[in-house]
């Protein structure tokens, strides 16, 4: 069980797993809405499904070094090529994007910018026809998410 509480105008939520003390902002001036945070967050502690904060704190820039660092210290011969590709991604999401924000949608979208781009030789850009992301294929077509 936690508590909610407020820090300026903003609503804070507080709440324990294992002993540890969480604290969460609401990102609301209701307090309605953050007691449904709060009851999301104490649903997740009592089913096992929060693990922590730190997943939905996880930017693009984390994901790209972890990637490029794995490409280096295997010596992965395509380490030039990703990051060509990663230059892509980095100018549609942006460095300081939080990854828990990019959906099947965004994709979507990124897909179809790609598309209407032009390369450096006057043909249309190339855009990725699946996406695999933690163990998701992400079908661009229908958005949906498939379980590998």
């Amino acid at each position: 069980m936690g508590s909610v509480y407020k820090r300026g105008n903003i609503y804070w939520v507080k709440f324990y797993k294992a002993g540890r003390c969480f604290r969460e902002s609401s990102h609301s001036q209701k307090i309605t809405e953050a007691k449904r945070l709060l009851k999301i967050r104490d649903g997740q502690v009592a089913t096992g499904h929060f693990l922590d904060l730190q997943p939905e704190r996880t930017r693009f820039k984390d994901l790209e070094s972890l990637l490029t660092d794995d490409y280096k210290i295997n010596q992965r011969k395509s380490l030039r090529m990703i990051g060509f590709q990663l230059a892509h991604l980095r100018r549609f999401f942006g460095a300081e994007r939080r990854v828990a924000t990019i959906t099947g949608g965004t994709i979507l979208k990124y897909v179809k910018w790609r598309k209407d781009q032009e390369t450096h030789y006057g043909r249309p850009g190339v855009a990725p026809i699946r996406w695999t992301v933690y163990g998701f294929r992400i079908k661009p077509h229908s958005g949906a998410f498939l379980r590998r």
